[in-house]
Parts: structure tokens; C-alpha cells; sequence
């Protein structure tokens, strides 16, 4: 019998299957928990989580071993960015589950009423979909390891790129919620639900709006020592401030005005596909200097 070295660019595939199979199961689960009765709606609820988990570990398993491959952390492609954003994703969705929503086991906290499943049900379900369909994508892109380019062969790559993956991160999670309000509100839920919705956006906002802050002012920063500019225009840094700013006004409506949660919620919406076309639409239209060869390049 011969013995095969497992390498990290040989393993690097098995996790990425193990992240799909994890999260295909925990969007399975979820939303089997959304048609079962409460009790083993909850039991439910808890297996689609702990497969969340594993899928964000087989995720972050896939990341080191192609940061071993590559000699380098593999954040540098929209292949590996996607595995990022899909990480943070569900470590930011567990850490609000765990500490910032309502407790399983508290009807009224949850929403849940006349035994239908309340808002973190469909919540679930949501995230499942969306960290499935960027892990899916992400697995049809090219995943050949290529040298650096000489802009991106800095330390600024390993400080900058993973704060502004972690806030697309939350803002997927608010874009999920801000969905959940307008769905539910389309379907006349109950006041206490739909302001659960408002606040679980409002929650991932808050935290998503600084975090993506500092990435633009650490991206400046970057680009001074690389091109010897702050800020040229770029698209990609036209976007970047477009989104921040239309957060920026999303707090400003939430904080400081009487403006309606569904003007809120589409305001996050708006939100989310100013985030879409910074993050996707650049890269795809191969323009301006944060391109690196279209998909294939930097986040």
C-alpha cells in the first residue's frame, strides 16, 4: 500500500467540500426547522447551528492550508476573498446568536407565536443561503496559486483586506435581516416581530459601518505607500465611499429622525447593492487599479 502525502494544497479541497456539505446541511435543517413543531423546531434550530459551525471551521481549515501552499495569507484573489467573507459570515452570525438575539425558549423574545417559527428561524435559513451561495460561487472560480503582484506583496494586504471582508461580512448579515423585516412586514407579522427584524439590522449596521471605515482609511493608507497617493478616484474607492456613506445615512435616519423601519430596512437594502457592485462590479468590469485580472484578483 502506498502512502500518500497529504499536503496542504492536497487537503485544501477536502475542506472546501467538508464547508459545502456543512453548510448544505445546515440550510436543510433550517429550514426544516421553519415547518416542524416547536419542540423539535428548537432541537432543529440547534443542529443547523452547530453544522454553521463546522461548515465556518472546514471554511477556515480551507484558508490555512492554502495560506501554507501559497507561503503567504491567501487573501489576494476573489476566490480566497470569498472564502473570507464566508468565515466571517458565520463567525459573525454565531457571535450574534450567542450573545445578541433572542434566547431559544422565550417565545415572545423570539417572535414565535400561535407555534409558527419566529424571526431567528428564518434568520437561519437566510444566512444558510447566503454563505452556501458565495462558497458555491467561490468554487467555480479559478483556484490556481499565482505569485504576487508586486502591489499586493505587502504587510497593508494582511490588515487591511480582512477589515473590509469582515464588514462586507455584517453588512450580508443586515442586508439578511433588513430582507427578513420586509418579507415579514409584506406578510402583516406582528409589530414585536418586525421589531426584531429592525433591531437585528440596526445591530449589524452599527458594528459593520466603523469596521468598514477603518478598511477605507487602512486602504488609503496602502495606497499612499504603494502608488504615493491617498485616494486617486479609483472606482474601487468611489464605491468604497459611496457604501460607507449610505450606511452613514442609514445610522443618521435610525439615530436621528422619525423615518418608518421599512424605509430603514430598504435603505440597508440599498445598502447591500452598493456593497455588491463595490465588491463584484469592479473586479467584473476589469477597470481601474484594484482589478488584478478581473475575478481572478483582488478583493
Amino acid at each position: 500500500m502506498v502512502a500518500i502525502p497529504l499536503t496542504p494544497a492536497a487537503a485544501e479541497p477536502a475542506f472546501l467540500g467538508g464547508a459545502l456539505a456543512c453548510l448544505g446541511v445546515g440550510l436543510l435543517t433550517a429550514i426544516a426547522a421553519g415547518v416542524c413543531a416547536v419542540g423539535a423546531r428548537r432541537r432543529l434550530d440547534r443542529l443547523a447551528w452547530l453544522a454553521y459551525a463546522l461548515g465556518a471551521f472546514s471554511a477556515l481549515a480551507t484558508l490555512v492550508a492554502r495560506s501554507l501552499a501559497a507561503g503567504a495569507l491567501a487573501l489576494s484573489n476573489m476566490y480566497e476573498s470569498l472564502l473570507g467573507v464566508t468565515l466571517a459570515l458565520l463567525v459573525a452570525a454565531l457571535l450574534m446568536r450567542r450573545f445578541w438575539t433572542p434566547r431559544p425558549g422565550k417565545p415572545v423574545e423570539t417572535g414565535e407565536a400561535d407555534g409558527e417559527p419566529g424571526p431567528m428561524a428564518l434568520w437561519a435559513q437566510m444566512i444558510g443561503l447566503l454563505a452556501l451561495g458565495a462558497l458555491s460561487y467561490a468554487a467555480t472560480l479559478p483556484r490556481e496559486i499565482a505569485p504576487l503582484m508586486p502591489a499586493l506583496q505587502s504587510y497593508w494586504r494582511a490588515i487591511h483586506v480582512p477589515a473590509v471582508l469582515t464588514a462586507y461580512a455584517l453588512l450580508t448579515l443586515a442586508f439578511a435581516s433588513a430582507a427578513g423585516y420586509l418579507i415579514q412586514d409584506a406578510r402583516r407579522a406582528r409589530p414585536e416581530t418586525l421589531a426584531l427584524w429592525d433591531e437585528l439590522t440596526y445591530r449589524c449596521v452599527a458594528i459593520a459601518f466603523p469596521v468598514l471605515a477603518i478598511g477605507v482609511m487602512l486602504g488609503a493608507l496602502w495606497a499612499n505607500e504603494a502608488w504615493g497617493r491617498y485616494w486617486s478616484w479609483d472606482p474601487k474607492e468611489s464605491m468604497s465611499l459611496a457604501t460607507l456613506l449610505t450606511y452613514g445615512a442609514y445610522l443618521h435616519l435610525r439615530l436621528n429622525s422619525p423615518a418608518s423601519a421599512r424605509a430603514l430596512a430598504w435603505t440597508a437594502v440599498a445598502g447591500f447593492a452598493m456593497t455588491l457592485l463595490t465588491y463584484f462590479g469592479v473586479n467584473a468590469l476589469g477597470v481601474g487599479l484594484h482589478t488584478y485580472g478581473k475575478l481572478g484578483g483582488s478583493p
